[in-house]
């Protein structure tokens, strides 16, 4: 009985040990292919640039930039292009790099 529950605390420690590693490795890898991307976006694909003014939001700037376009994959563009992760990180005066649509 005792050598089963070493057996098991021994597996289910493995068990969280390697899901820990694939973690790391996922959020690393992750981390450099967005990078990666990024450059790749940032240096040829932009149409231009502006700055956040009062009120100004991710989705004003994508109605009001980019209208006819569905707002919510002009918001993913714009937060890939400027390597956003959160769409409320926009303050007055931020510069903002205008996506290529074509792109995506």
């Amino acid at each position: 009985m005792f050598r089963g529950l070493v057996v098991l605390f021994l597996v289910l420690v493995f068990a969280a040990f390697i899901v820990s590693i694939g973690h790391f490795l996922f959020c690393v890898l992750e981390e450099r292919v967005n990078r990666s991307f990024n450059i790749l976006l940032t240096d040829s694909h932009v149409v231009g640039f502006m700055y956040v003014g009062d009120g100004g939001s991710l989705w004003s700037i994508a109605r009001q930039h980019y209208s006819g376009h569905d707002s919510r994959e002009v918001v993913h563009a714009i937060r890939v292009v400027n390597g956003m992760r959160d769409t409320s990180v926009v303050r007055v005066g931020d510069k903002i790099l205008l996506p290529d649509m074509s792109l995506f």
